[in-house]
């Protein structure tokens, strides 16, 4: 849950943002309730410790006394302590703070523990206003506040009875998680059970979790996902997956959109025909809300790259991968983090983990890869065109690469990570070898096992590939496939996510420039205030640099730009397509392809949503 709340006029601080953390999040792997505020300070926050004495000397003779703070350095420290000291005095347990000031700027984060989450939402708002008042020697009426903190508490705690079986279902390590009012579910998937409010008895010998494969990183996320589904459901599992297309159960897709967050993951761990879940876990989601869920059996980490830094208040790589390792951290002590050992910030998480390592690498003679080995560790590699699972002094040959579809006869080094990853996301989780042998070999990268990732259509005298690729990271990986092709020419259809930075956009064009012979720039429906002209300037600005006489046309449609590049496709050309809408460009091609002519555009299936 995000709050928006307007600044006003006074106060030495106002709350820009308040967020409700209900599971493992970026502030804390292990605090899994917590109110995360963002507030500007109308000064510098830099009183005295003579100053800050004072304040905490009048807030000790307000009516109920706030005398439990413990040590501080500053009004944000205080005001932090405050939100958790008046949920205290209305009767919730409630310790942690903590704060965050914000480089560069005068805005700080404040963290705090909540017990109920509409407490916590209403702590963070007075005690900002209590210290606000504090500070401005004017009077504040804490009283009111505590009770109306009491009235939440009775409104919306659990009873005694139901108090007690949550208690006992943790302390057995049952995930339990509140629906409504009146009902808690407890367990996971087909181990689930709902429990009514006031009822005094639930099955707790036969409630408990399911296997579950949280995937982060920032670029093969969904593809690996999907992937490690395919291999569980032909184990046998009834799995239930998230991306950042869908959330899909046993591969029918349910729902459409950005479905990478807590709140998909919670339908998934909620369906009791689920036996299995693999859950896509994207950056915005983590900061927005936290995790899902509160441990994995198996998390992986594909990469870490340049992407959405200056948004969500991450400027830098190494806070990305901080976001990222909130994943590997909810792994259980006796399960798996699977890591990339090519990627320097990925590798490195092993240290800030208490999990079994898995590591896999594109390179055999990985120095890494090698002393993990010789420790006996597992890991996966490519050795002599295989890919290949190492356990100690035991080898497995799963398949050949030019066996796997999804490899693209080997062009594709992203897909083969991929492939790494999820080959022992499968081993860990008891996959038998010749299942996984069977299953690269008939998973294809088409529109109904990868929408949306390299879908190549063959026509006559030219070929078109439909691809996610919208980052560095992405464009690098594309280049290295390109760069394989024999073709006679490459035109790229490409677009700017315009909430990115504008040297973001200089760059994407920069790369585009190294890929293709000709570009056709489209635009997304949204873009973040932005002018159409302003996207196409620094675009076109980046291809320029590289390539300064780059055919370049500006076809605004996404539709009308594939219907341009297809009818003007020369023999043995390779259009990319980066797409918007997963499925309704694929729709449009496959109607394109079937009926040799231009069919009419699609109408949207489903606006994208974030859950």
């Amino acid at each position: 849950m995000v709050i928006i709340i307007a600044l006003s006029d006074s106060g030495f601080m106002d709350i820009l943002q308040t967020r409700v953390m209900r599971g493992p999040n970026y502030w804390s792997a292990y605090r899994t309730k917590l109110i995360v505020v963002k507030v500007e300070l109308k000064e510098t926050d830099t009183l005295s410790p003579v100053a800050l004495g004072a304040l905490s000397e009048k807030l000790a003779y307000l009516k109920p006394p706030l005398y439990n703070l413990q040590s501080y350095n500053s009004v944000l420290d205080i005001a932090a302590q405050v939100a958790v000291e008046i949920q205290c005095l209305a009767g919730m347990d409630c310790a942690y703070s903590e704060i965050h000031p914000l480089a560069d700027s005068n805005q700080a984060i404040l963290c705090f523990s909540y017990t109920l989450e509409r407490a916590g939402i209403y702590a963070a708002q007075a005690a900002v206003d209590l210290v606000n008042a504090i500070l401005a020697d004017q009077p504040y009426l804490l009283e009111k506040d505590i009770q109306n903190l009491i009235s939440i508490k009775r409104r919306y705690s659990l009873d005694p009875a139901t108090g007690k079986i949550v208690y006992k279902a943790r302390a057995l390590g049952i995930p339990v998680q509140r629906q409504d009012k009146h009902t808690l579910l407890l367990g996971w998937g087909c181990r689930q059970y709902a429990l009514k409010n006031g009822e005094d008895h639930a099955p707790l010998g036969n409630i408990g979790r399911i296997p579950v494969v949280a995937v982060t990183g920032t670029n093969g996320k969904t593809t690996t996902t999907r992937l490690i589904a395919y291999l569980a459901r032909m184990n046998g599992y009834q799995v239930g997956f998230t991306t950042t297309d869908g959330i899909y159960m046993n591969n029918e897709l349910e729902t459409i959109g950005d479905c990478s967050g807590p709140q998909s993951a919670a339908m998934v761990l909620n369906n009791p025909q689920v036996n299995f879940a693999v859950l896509e876990c994207a950056r915005g989601g983590i900061l927005r809300a936290g995790l899902g869920f509160d441990q994995c059996q198996v998390s992986v980490v594909t990469n870490i790259s340049e992407d959405h830094l200056g948004m969500d208040d991450i400027h830098t790589m190494e806070e990305l991968a901080k976001v990222k390792l909130t994943v590997p951290k909810t792994t259980r002590n006796d399960g798996y983090a699977i890591l990339n050992a090519d990627d320097d910030r990925v590798y490195r998480m092993k240290d800030a983990l208490r999990c079994h390592i898995a590591l896999f690498s594109m390179n055999p003679e990985n120095q890494r890869i090698m002393a993990h080995c010789d420790s006996g560790c597992l890991a996966a590699i490519i050795e002599d065109g295989y890919f290949t699972i190492c356990k100690w002094k035991q080898k497995f040959r799963i398949a050949r690469i030019n066996e796997v579809p999804l490899c693209h006869e080997g062009k594709s080094t992203c897909m083969m990570q991929n492939v790494l990853a999820a080959l022992l996301a499968a081993f860990v989780n008891n996959v038998p070898v010749e299942t996984m042998q069977l299953a690269l070999k008939k998973f294809i990268p088409s529109p109904e096992n990868t929408p949306g990732r390299m879908n190549v259509f063959n026509f006559d005298h030219f070929s078109l590939m439909i691809d996610y690729a919208h980052n560095e990271g992405g464009y690098r990986e594309l280049k290295k496939y390109t760069d394989q092709l024999r073709v006679s020419v490459k035109v790229g259809i490409i677009a700017a996510v315009a909430d990115r930075p504008d040297k973001d956009i200089v760059n994407l064009g920069r790369l585009a420039a190294g890929i293709f012979d000709e570009i056709i720039i489209r635009h997304d429906s949204y873009n973040s205030g932005r002018t159409l002209e302003e996207i196409n300037s620094l675009l076109k600005s980046g291809i320029r640099e590289v390539k300064p006489e780059m055919p370049i046309k500006i076809i605004s449609n996404e539709f009308e730009a594939i219907k341009y590049a297809i009818m003007h496709a020369r023999k043995d050309a390779w259009i990319f397509v980066n797409s918007e809408n997963v499925y309704d460009t694929l729709f449009y091609v496959s109607n394109y392809k079937t009926t040799d002519q231009n069919p009419s555009a699609p109408q949207l299936l489903q606006k994208r949503v974030l859950i």
